[in-house]
């Protein structure tokens, strides 16, 4: 199976910093926020990979996967990954609506 090449959307991009921020000011340092970047770019790069490993959503075209706290909304063409949000699912679901459109 070929890997599609990744792209970030911005709001992909300041999801990503908002989350990994929010871990270096709650812990102090960010020894949590880099152990996470690897694991998000690692499970980015899995459904890179395994292009349909994450669930459906009610938006079309529109999947998302879960890594643990972390939900990654991406969609799938002929050649790329693009991912468009990642969230925190602590967050309350019905701001995801403002993000994906």
């Amino acid at each position: 199976m070929a890997t599609k090449k990744i792209v970030l959307t911005e709001e992909a991009n300041l999801s990503i910093i908002e989350i990994l921020e929010f871990y270096i000011v709650q812990n102090g340092n960010s020894n949590y926020s880099k152990r996470l970047s690897k694991k998000l770019k690692a499970t980015i790069k899995l459904i890179a990979k395994y292009n349909y490993t994450g669930k459906r959503t009610d938006k079309e075209g529109i999947r998302v996967f879960i890594q643990g706290r972390n939900a990654i909304f991406y969609e799938l063409n002929e050649s790329t990954l693009t991912v468009h949000l990642v969230w925190d699912c602590r967050k309350d679901p019905e701001q995801i609506n403002i993000y994906l459109k």
